[in-house]
């Protein structure tokens, strides 16, 4: 079995509503979706941050003694050629620990590297979906990153590729286990877009807020309205194309016979 770990519920929308897993409560806020067939991977959503992540990841590994694994998500774009919707591989996965006041180019720490054979079909996955694909460095930190120039920085100082708040605590948790395991990330804002401050959800679990978490954040904030539109609309476009790359990725493990059938 694979099991992909990713974490806000918005994120497998197009996934779920497929009607193909079951969902659970897995250990206190953590989702989970299990597979109604072998041929679907098990889904853990840990909420926002690494500490969730990796913590959510420790216990997919023992509930579904997986074979493989994905961490998947949400990401900020850090080149200006990449838009909403687009899927960017790993080829390494780092921590960039502290604020952005303490960041240097030497602050990156604990380079985890894919599975060479998951990383293959990851590859055909976008290829055979025809989805809009960038390879490289993903960079975790453990504050979101909402301006345009922290995300620049990050692209052009530590040369990564994206962004993101979890995947470093997926895949040290995996790579601990002894799991192989592929990461990648959909880009849900753009390098120079300004993220609203109701995105950060940083230590939260992964269900949606209520409309009416939104209603008071624009009643104090109305000018954040066109930017939470365009999120909103980015988000599905994102949902969209984590999903096709699930559904070409299982088709290119099959193929490859990478992952042994359950």
């Amino acid at each position: 079995m694979i099991v992909a770990v990713g974490s806000l519920q918005r994120e497998v929308t197009q996934i779920t509503r497929a009607g193909d897993h079951t969902s659970f409560e897995a250990f206190k806020d953590v989702v989970a979706y299990r597979p109604e067939d072998t041929e679907h991977p098990a889904i853990v959503l840990a909420g926002s941050g690494i500490d969730r992540a990796r913590k959510a990841t420790e216990w997919a590994i023992d509930e579904f003694n997986p074979e493989a694994l994905i961490s998947f998500g949400f990401c900020s774009a850090t080149r200006e050629n990449q838009e909403a919707g687009d899927i960017v591989i790993a080829d390494q996965v780092v921590l960039l620990p502290g604020t952005p006041f303490e960041w240097t180019k030497e602050s990156v720490v604990e380079p985890h590297s894919p599975d060479r054979g998951l990383l293959l079909s990851a590859r055909t996955a976008v290829e055979t979906g025809g989805l809009d694909y960038h390879h490289g460095r993903i960079v975790t930190v453990t504050k979101l990153t909402t301006t345009g120039g922290t995300k620049s920085w990050i692209g052009k100082t530590i040369d990564a590729a994206a962004v993101n708040t979890s995947s470093h605590g997926v895949v040290s948790a995996a790579t601990k286990a002894g799991v192989p395991w592929v990461a990648i990330s959909c880009v849900l804002d753009r390098f120079d877009q300004l993220a609203p401050k109701i995105v950060d959800r940083e230590g939260a679990g992964p269900r949606e807020r209520g409309i009416s978490a939104y209603a008071r954040h624009l009643f104090r904030n109305p000018s954040d309205l066109p930017e939470l539109i365009k999120l909103n609309r980015a988000s599905a476009q994102a949902s969209s194309s984590i999903k096709v790359f699930f559904d070409e990725f299982i088709k290119a493990i099959s193929r490859s016979d990478q992952v042994p059938a359950a």
